[in-house]
């Protein structure tokens, strides 16, 4: 599976968008959008790597959209190329002056669009990857302190107690090695979630049981579970998508044990799978504590901000390594919570089969 961009094409036009999906389609990920308010309520949502927005368009013109993409903190950094008709100097600044990377006139040139595309794609991704290692300098300073401490605790205390008992010899031993692990499977996270940004992972296409996986996830996760935490598992007898099984397993996993360690003590967590003709979904739903209301929209991107939901190490990392594999195969990861009460992370991926049943 190769690295495709995210491409949402906003245009009341039908004509215009099939001209547009049909030079893109082949190599990218598409939405369609026929107004600026759906344009922005899709970005949102779905978020693509690029807009590619008409002018004129019905409630909301392109240029309005524009002005509200570079408004909100969790969509500015969407690349925008504006495509008119109108070439007039007074409308090319305009459009860069409401926040527009590009300004395409009517008619344009195929080739040189395709061109314009991949490189704001590229662009795109670097300035990702710049933030991304940002961050990450900024979260390992934070997520290495404990397991660091752990292993020259245990380390100090081996070196200057000559005397220990066997027992307590092996303790201190196992501590080293349990934070060795954990700072182990942090680094690694790190690997990959730096390797996924730089769509330099490869991936498998094939079909994948989602059902199958949500089962496997609940049988892995009731090892760190809450204490008291039950689990249910329902849905459609058979719901697949297309993509890499293991890296899919690795999202659905993340979901399952996110829920698990959240989760009071005595309530369940239901895992839900779903589908129709051309949607698969997985919902996973815990009762607890829920979400700050502050942090919710930095879930999948505040990487900077330590401990994002109560003090879970490295679940920031998880979380944002699940929304990539997602995004790579065409999908989204979305969250609703409510403090004290319910928190859903729902995966929503394109339909591979699906039998309807229980």
């Amino acid at each position: 599976m190769e690295t495709a961009g995210r491409i949402l094409i906003a245009d009341d036009d039908p004509i215009n968008l099939s001209l547009l999906s049909g030079l893109l389609a082949d190599h990218h990920i598409l939405q369609t959008a026929s107004s600026g308010k759906e344009a922005i309520e899709l970005a949102a949502s779905w978020r693509p790597d690029l807009i590619l927005l008409d002018v004129v368009m019905p409630e909301m013109d392109g240029y309005e959209c524009c002005r509200a993409i570079r408004r909100d903190p969790e969509l500015r950094g969407i690349k925008v190329i504006v495509i008119s008709s109108k070439d007039m100097l007074s409308e090319r600044i305009r459009g860069y002056e409401c926040g527009a990377d590009d300004y395409v006139t009517k008619p344009f040139e195929p080739l040189e669009l395709q061109a314009k595309v991949r490189v704001f794609l590229r662009l795109k991704s670097m300035e990702e990857i710049d933030s991304l290692r940002r961050d990450l300098f900024t979260l390992l300073g934070h997520e290495t302190r404990t397991p660091l401490q752990g292993i020259m605790g245990a380390a100090e205390i081996l070196l200057s107690v000559k005397d220990l008992e066997v027992e307590d010899r092996e303790k201190l031993l196992g501590a080293i090695v349990d934070s060795t692990a954990q700072l182990e499977r942090l680094l690694e996270r790190v690997r990959l979630l730096s390797e996924l940004k730089a769509g330099l992972v490869e991936m498998d296409e094939e079909r994948v049981d989602l059902l199958e996986l949500a089962r496997r996830a609940v049988d892995d996760a009731r090892a760190v579970a809450n204490e008291g935490v039950t689990f249910e598992v329902g849905g459609s007898s058979l719901v697949e998508t297309r993509g890499d099984p293991k890296h899919l397993a690795l999202v659905v996993s993340t979901l399952v044990e996110n829920a698990a360690r959240h989760g009071d003590a005595g309530t369940p967590v239901d895992v839900v799978v779903d589908g129709s003709s051309d949607k698969a979904t997985v919902a996973v739903t815990n009762r607890g504590a829920g979400i700050d209301p502050e942090f919710l929209p930095k879930v999948f991107l505040g990487l900077a901000v330590p401990d994002v939901l109560h003090h879970s190490r490295g679940l920031a990392l998880g979380l944002a390594i699940a929304r990539t594999v997602a995004e790579r195969h065409g999908g989204t990861i979305e969250v609703l919570s409510e403090p004290g009460g319910e928190t859903t992370f729902t995966l929503r991926l394109p339909a591979g089969e699906t039998t309807t049943g229980q």
